[in-house]
């Protein structure tokens, strides 16, 4: 009988790690579709975006319409409501891109009449999710990423506290759920730099509000500290970035929204993408295999009036050193790691 129950437990020991190296292969052979690991900050959708981000190969947009603007008065009807900004960006949806959205920044008429930045007072929490409740509705389908509120640990962006966010996050979780089946949420979205008191920031918003988020994110800008090499960059990004991997529960992919360098300097930009996209391919097999976690990247940004834009504003709207960089990346480096 003993050797029965032997045979039987090593049988489905073998179809088990059978099945773990399977699992393993899977991943390595990286079945997703590249351009969905990839994508850019547009901020906005228009102009030769389509026509540049297919050129770059990157399939995530991450755009960005203000309640202020879209909502510009306490009026409830949503057929009053000036829909321009999100139609405009949710096009990109429709013509084959994936759409990440930010939603954040409260009408004056909500916050006490103080600037986009502060949170809604208490009594006008209701009226936030009743916005991201329109709001997820009219895009429903469309498989969005909705982001609550950009960069929440810095006083620039957000005036509230920390339970100020909580109320937010948690009106938008509960919205999303009952509107849109297809769409996800994502946060804290926060900077690697901090408005001093909010340096737990991130970490505390994962572990209350873990549960909630169906992405984990986060921005990185390394400034004028970036080392002079490649690799320099990659270790100063993964000792920032390996923390917050740790904190990401399992199961929950994390991604880094926004990283760039604002320069003028083609070679030095290009550059700071290589150190990056280094970081990446290190740890992509790792994190994908184990929690998954750090699953996609977006740089910012792809077409803007500033150094940080990897497409000149000439006429021809001409991609700098770094779109090509980044395009290389998306179309011919390698990201799984090798069998042995």
């Amino acid at each position: 009988m003993r050797r029965v129950l032997l045979a039987t437990l090593l049988a489905v020991m073998s179809v088990s790690l059978h099945a773990q190296r399977a699992r393993v292969d899977a991943v390595t052979a990286d079945p997703i579709e590249r351009g969905d690991l990839f994508g850019a900050v547009t901020h906005y959708w228009g102009d030769v975006m389509p026509a540049r981000m297919r050129e770059l190969g990157a399939n995530w947009v991450r755009v960005h319409c203000s309640w202020a603007d879209v909502q510009r008065t306490p009026n409830a009807d949503p057929s009053t409501w000036d829909w321009g900004c999100p139609d405009q960006a949710m096009a990109a949806a429709r013509q084959g891109f994936h759409v990440m959205y930010g939603m954040g920044y409260a009408p004056s008429w909500a916050n006490g009449g103080r600037s986009t930045n502060y949170a809604p007072t208490g009594e006008f929490v209701a009226a936030w999710a009743h916005y991201c409740a329109e709001l997820m509705r009219r895009y429903r389908g469309l498989g969005v990423v909705y982001e609550v509120w950009n960069e929440p640990n810095l006083d620039i962006f957000f005036m509230g506290s920390f339970e100020d966010y909580v109320n937010l996050v948690r009106s938008a979780s509960q919205a999303l759920r009952a509107e849109d089946p297809t769409g996800r949420l994502s946060g804290p979205e926060t900077s690697n730099l901090n408005t001093p008191g909010r340096e737990s920031w991130h970490a505390d918003a994962v572990s209350r509000l873990g549960s909630m988020f169906d992405v984990v994110t986060t921005h990185w800008y390394c400034g004028r500290s970036c080392g002079g090499t490649a690799s320099a960059i990659a270790s100063q990004l993964m000792a920032y970035l390996q923390p917050k991997i740790a904190q990401v529960p399992v199961g929950v992919p994390f991604w880094l929204t926004e990283t760039g360098s604002d320069t003028t300097n083609d070679a030095t930009q290009a550059l700071f993408y290589e150190g990056v996209l280094t970081a990446y391919q290190r740890t992509f097999a790792t994190s994908r295999r184990n929690r998954p976690a750090w699953q996609n990247v977006f740089f910012y940004h792809l077409l803007a009036p500033d150094n940080a834009t990897i497409v000149w504003l000439d006429a021809a709207r001409t991609p700098r050193q770094a779109f090509r960089r980044y395009q290389e990346w998306i179309n011919d480096r390698p990201l799984a790691v090798p069998r042995k």
